[in-house]
């Protein structure tokens, strides 16, 4: 399990000096891992059972849930918000922007310190709505969870609670903002931090803006659409299936007709078009091709559903499901693991080859 707690897992175990996984080195967790888990964990009992398999699938789950409430999402005036999991500092205490050798305020250098910087940071790509939508199907309602000095809820509560700040954030500051009116391709950042002036506690945790490059280290545009928010239009649309609610449905609808227009060669389609980085405006930051950036992209087509825009969506997608077919890295320095595995899952939801509930 994570240094920090008992269920959560680490979201990597280290080698020791002779090569081998060694479970001292383990470290703490990422939200997104733990709630894919906790998934897995209901899926198992809706498969098998937790009743004489030698294995409570739900009474796990329900355990993870549990940590991942009360470790991996902060709670402030704006409600509840997912974090980057169970390694993020308490509100109250002040994070440097040393530690982190980024420049949070963009006052040009970076010796400042803010209170619960970290605490009201969250990373788009965790969003993942369906999961929660998911867990209040699947988890009775006398099944409650809580987070430190907050009060309990049941799943239908909390599941509200997260897509609720997930859809304020991105309609309030990542959709046609002031200042900012050309973001309308339903893009966001990597990250999205809380907005701060000068030395001390953030302006208001409400309020939140890209982060800045390179932010936990990462060698990405993580102010951008990159490496991280690939995955956002993966859990939207997966969200859009689970669910059917109109705001995912519409944010699937920009990335998949951004990510058309990025596609279209001529009267056709040309996945290998699609760049690996975007910024928030549409434009390209990064033109080598990104394979896991076109099939994430490919999996937003799927809410054209209704629209006037389905038989051209519909096209698209075949398109793109030829080209996921015909294409894969395969191991090798250019991380095809994960590009393969992303390209994996978008086939699995667009086929439907999933099942939920």
């Amino acid at each position: 399990t994570s240094t920090r707690t008992s269920k959560l897992m680490p979201w990597a175990i280290g080698k020791n000096a002779d090569g081998k996984i060694d479970e001292t080195l383990r470290d703490s967790s990422a939200t997104d891992g733990d709630l894919d888990i906790a998934l897995a964990l209901l899926l198992a009992d809706k498969q098998w059972g937790s009743a004489g398999s030698g294995r409570n699938y739900k009474q796990l789950a329900k355990d993870l849930i549990t940590d991942i409430a009360a470790y991996t999402i902060s709670r402030d005036a704006y409600g509840q918000r997912l974090n980057m999991g169970d390694w993020v500092p308490a509100k109250s205490n002040l994070d440097d922007e040393s530690d982190d050798d980024a420049d949070f305020n963009g006052d040009g250098d970076k010796n400042d310190a803010f209170k619960g910087f970290f605490y009201h940071s969250s990373r788009p790509s965790d969003w993942m709505l369906g999961h929660f939508a998911i867990f209040e199907k699947l988890l009775p309602d006398d099944f409650y969870v809580a987070g430190p000095g907050y009060s309990t809820q049941n799943m239908a509560s909390l599941n509200t609670a997260i897509r609720t700040e997930a859809y304020r954030i991105y309609n309030s500051y990542f959709h046609a903002p002031a200042g900012n009116t050309n973001w309308t391709k339903g893009l966001i950042s990597d990250f999205v931090v809380p907005k701060v002036n000068g030395n001390g506690d953030p302006v208001s945790t409400e309020i939140v803006k890209p982060a800045p490059d390179n932010f936990l280290g990462e060698q990405w545009k993580t102010s951008m659409y990159s490496e991280n928010a690939v995955r956002v239009p993966w859990r939207i649309t997966s969200h859009a299936v689970v669910s059917n609610q109109a705001t995912s449905k519409t944010w699937a609808r920009r990335l998949g007709a951004f990510s058309m227009s990025k596609a279209l060669s001529g009267s056709n389609y040309d996945w290998t078009k699609i760049g690996s980085t975007y910024r928030l405006d549409g434009t390209t930051e990064l033109s080598a091709h990104g394979k896991h950036f076109a099939s994430m992209f490919i999996t937003s087509l799927m809410a054209a559903k209704g629209q006037g825009n389905e038989a051209e969506a519909q096209k698209a997608l075949n398109a793109g499901w030829k080209w996921m077919r015909a294409n894969r890295e395969g191991p090798g320095g250019n991380d095809g693991y994960f590009s393969d595995s992303l390209t994996l899952f978008s086939m699995l939801l667009t086929s439907q080859n999933v099942w939920w509930e």
